[in-house]
């Protein structure tokens, strides 16, 4: 009766993250992947820019060439990571449990299955992600698992490349396991010389790389991955640093439990080598899973970046930690200490994974699908750019090579070693602008620029127009097409106030084509003539709820 209580819970969690997959809100840095995924799909890298990470290409690719729509690309992508999503966790059970079929599968399963962590960035489009994947993967292949030389060492070699072409920082993960395999070989490659392990590493790593090419000359991107290298090398150096200790507190009162135990795990390790010394160094000890913390929290305090995503890593591994631990304390599963283990799990563990995952049903992507809409609904596919700095409409182009606006890029936007916002808009002029609190770090010269040359239709979408001054003046349009004119406020009783646009008369809520460069509007003083963006197909400025562009895109939360 447990076991199908157990299974029903899982069903209910596999339905419960789809549906958060499907309507939670999308974070900034998904925006940006599934941008540039489209970039290098459509063999633009050269016109705007993008890196190309393995991970872009494959299901990713296929997505930005079919999907018609951002909303279905978004929803399509998301659909992908929920399946790495759970790989990640059943591999991580697999881990917890020793095996497939073991009793305790289920139990592991439960517990890695309510992982706060991994659901809060788990299912994202995220590199991150499929780095977790591997590193499983790894740790699987390091512990012995494999009863062939070649399986571990091979295999080793070649997630190591592959991973390396997934994310810059992968080398701090692989390296060390590559060394436990080589210079501490498992009992199950013993036999097996070190420079024999050696070589079949070098062989599954060429193989990688024959793979991670031949991929690359199907998908496209291969000059565009080395560079992204040596950008890796380059943003390493300059990144300004921050503390790592908020994202710790957070798994701490997100994760208490299994942080106990991971904690708990590496005190007992560390009592146990200082009591048995030399002997306790081995793979038939906890020694592996204590060397991992060290690596891994080493790793994660010296991330000059340490963003709360990074839990991904650490959280998992606490948890495999700890699971070695209660597979040591709980060898004869008696009834009182079963039923006491039981209730510290449920309300250590499975109440703050519930209050904090109840969160995340109140962050929705509505606002956001419904922007991403009304962006494709007002321009031009082939013709018309939409600008946010973020890439949150990517079926449309963006206004240049130097679209993207993030921390690691905004100082070229400042020192003018990139060109300004505002004279990418000019050159390239976008219809439709989408503001978000990554526009605000502009300089205010272009922020100015958008407030003159544009009109919110919210606070967070802004379209081409201008509210003209009172008798009217010189409007200059920077995109040739169908715009709406109207008059500030209601007109006066049985009267409609005149408009002349260039000395032809047109009447109010009319629709203008317009070209590119300034047209003469005047009006009936003091009425104020309004001119907005319509796009090719819409007859009326469409009406939106009010919203707030800080509110767009919500990190961290």
């Amino acid at each position: 009766m447990l076991r199908i209580l157990g299974w029903v819970t899982v069903a209910g969690l596999v339905l419960t993250s789809i549906y958060l997959a499907v309507n939670r809100i999308f974070q900034v840095d998904e925006a940006q992947q599934v941008f540039q995924s489209v970039i290098l799909a459509r063999g633009q890298s050269s016109s705007f820019y993008t890196y190309a990470p393995l991970h872009h290409l494959g299901p990713m690719a296929w997505v930005a060439h079919h999907a018609g729509t951002a909303k279905d690309m978004f929803t399509w992508d998301r659909l992908i990571y929920l399946v790495v999503f759970w790989i990640n966790l059943l591999l991580l059970a697999r881990i917890c449990a020793g095996g497939w079929r073991n009793r305790s599968f289920l139990p592991w399963l439960l517990f890695a299955a309510t992982l706060e962590p991994v659901w809060d960035y788990g299912f994202e489009i995220r590199h991150d992600n499929l780095l977790l994947t591997g590193i499983l993967l790894l740790w699987l292949l390091v512990r012995g698992e494999a009863r062939r030389s070649w399986v571990t060492a091979g295999f080793t070699g070649l997630l190591a490349i592959v991973l390396q072409f997934i994310a810059f920082k992968a080398f701090l993960y692989w390296i060390p396991c590559t060394l436990a395999i080589l210079l501490f070989p498992p009992p199950a490659v013993q036999p097996s010389g070190r420079l024999r392990l050696a070589l079949e590493w070098l062989g599954g790593a060429l193989l990688g790389l024959v793979l991670v090419r031949l991929a690359y000359a199907l998908g496209g991107g291969w000059s565009v991955a080395l560079e992204g290298f040596r950008g890796g090398v380059s943003v390493s150096a300059s990144v300004e640093r921050f503390s790592p200790f908020p994202a710790l507190f957070r798994m701490v009162s997100q994760t208490p439990l299994v942080v106990a135990l991971g904690m708990a795990a590496a005190a007992a390790a560390i009592h146990r080598w200082v009591a048995e010394g030399r002997s306790f160094v081995g793979w038939g000890t906890a020694f592996p899973e204590l060397v991992l913390l060290t690596c891994l929290l080493a790793s994660f305090l010296a991330n000059p970046t340490p963003f709360p995503y990074n839990l991904l890593f650490l959280a998992p591994f606490l948890l495999i930690a700890g699971a070695g631990l209660v597979r040591r304390v709980l060898p004869e599963r008696r009834p009182a200490v079963v039923a006491m283990a039981v209730a510290t799990a449920a309300f250590c563990h499975f109440v703050p994974f519930l209050s904090q995952t109840y969160r995340h049903f109140g962050r929705t992507n509505d606002r956001q699908e419904e922007l991403m809409t009304l962006a494709e609904r007002m321009t031009d596919p082939a013709r018309d750019r939409v600008f946010d700095g973020t890439g949150l409409v990517p079926t449309r182009a963006t206004v240049g090579y130097h679209w993207l606006v993030h921390s690691l890029t905004l100082r070229h936007f400042q020192d003018g070693s990139w060109p300004s916002v505002r004279e990418l808009l000019e050159k390239n002029p976008a219809p439709i602008v989408i503001p978000n609190y990554r526009t605000n770090w502009l300089p205010a010269a272009d922020r100015s620029f958008l407030t003159s040359h544009y009109v919110a239709l919210a606070d967070d979408f802004l379209v081409l127009g201008s509210t003209m001054p009172s008798g009217g003046g010189t409007y200059v349009c920077l995109q040739p097409g169908r715009y709406e004119i109207m008059l500030a406020g209601p007109p006066e009783a049985g009267k409609v106030a005149p408009i002349e646009v260039d000395g032809r008369a047109v009447a109010p809520e009319s629709v203008l084509n317009l070209t590119r460069g300034p047209h003469e509007v005047r009006t009936e003083s003091p009425a104020r003539a309004i001119i907005v963006w319509l796009g090719p197909s819409l007859d009326k400025v469409p009406r939106l709820a009010p919203g707030s562009h800080l509110n767009l895109f919500v990190n961290w939360y």
